[in-house]
């Protein structure tokens, strides 16, 4: 892991680094997910999202294992499985073509507890969950959620939400932390803010490498996808924001406010998972 690469110690042994590759496919095959893997590691990435649902597992799992100088346990990887599947962690350890999966996130979390506590996970996580679901979950729960998987970048900086996580030692991972354009066309348009421009160049960053930054400097993980070798090398960065400069760029971002991806829309209105947003 770079050395200049912030991470969390989950349950307080497993490093999880900050900075990881987002693997949604989007327009992207399955060859390009794999090589964009392999460059990410050759990089020095060790954290790579993935899910039944982006249909990357396999190429993501062949990419690590056939990696010549990594090896499995040096990677964190995620995924993400739907309740409904029977025994989940065995159908995304067969995808993926691993004895372990580090963190799957599901909603059916007494299951996932006991994949803890017999050793096929390291740690377990959520998506999507907003503050009352969190609240309903830590109430019950045995194992805390060591992870909210959620949507954050200028546009959508979900203050309250990541104040509350980092309350409870959970660890905000940001997908989307540039929107997404390579799949709905949704960028960012504050990209184009002059005085983003501005503080961008205070760094010596590109504003999306500013965007990162501005994520990681709040505490987050960011995970950008992208297949592209030079851009998965630019990604792979961190400059520490100064506070002053990201409540600017909260401000500037808000007067775009976009949400990329909005859970209750995507799966329907009428499920009451996401009730509360």
């Amino acid at each position: 892991m770079a050395a200049d690469i912030p991470y969390s110690l989950l349950d307080g042994k497993y490093k999880f680094p900050h900075i990881g590759l987002g693997t949604f496919k989007g327009n992207s095959g399955d060859d390009e997910v794999y090589e964009a893997t392999k460059k990410a590691l050759d990089i020095g990435y060790r954290h790579v999202d993935t899910a039944y649902v982006y249909q990357t597992e396999a190429a993501v799992g062949n990419a690590i294992r056939e990696h010549p100088s990594v090896s499995r346990e040096d990677v964190f990887v995620v995924s993400k499985l739907w309740q409904t599947f029977h025994q989940p962690e065995h159908r995304s350890d067969e995808n993926n073509r691993f004895k372990c999966v580090d963190i799957p996130v599901i909603d059916t979390w007494r299951a996932m507890e006991k994949l803890v506590e017999n050793g096929s996970v390291r740690s377990i996580g959520v998506s999507n969950f907003t503050i009352p679901m969190l609240e309903s979950l830590l109430s019950q729960c045995s194992i805390k959620p060591s992870v909210n998987e959620i949507e954050v970048n200028p546009s959508f900086p979900q203050n309250e939400l990541v104040e509350y996580c980092q309350e409870h030692g959970i660890v905000v991972c940001a997908y989307s932390p540039l929107g997404n354009p390579g799949f709905q066309g949704k960028e960012l348009a504050v990209v184009d803010e002059p005085r983003i421009i501005e503080i961008a160049k205070k760094y010596h960053l590109s504003p999306q490498q500013l965007f990162l930054s501005y994520g990681l400097s709040r505490g987050c993980v960011v995970i950008p996808k992208s297949v592209t070798a030079s851009r998965i090398k630019d990604n792979f960065h961190y400059v520490r924001i100064a506070d002053e400069d990201i409540k600017e760029i909260t401000e500037i971002g808000l007067k775009h406010k976009l949400r990329t991806c909005d859970p209750g829309k995507m799966w329907g209105p009428d499920n009451d998972i996401f009730q509360g947003e």
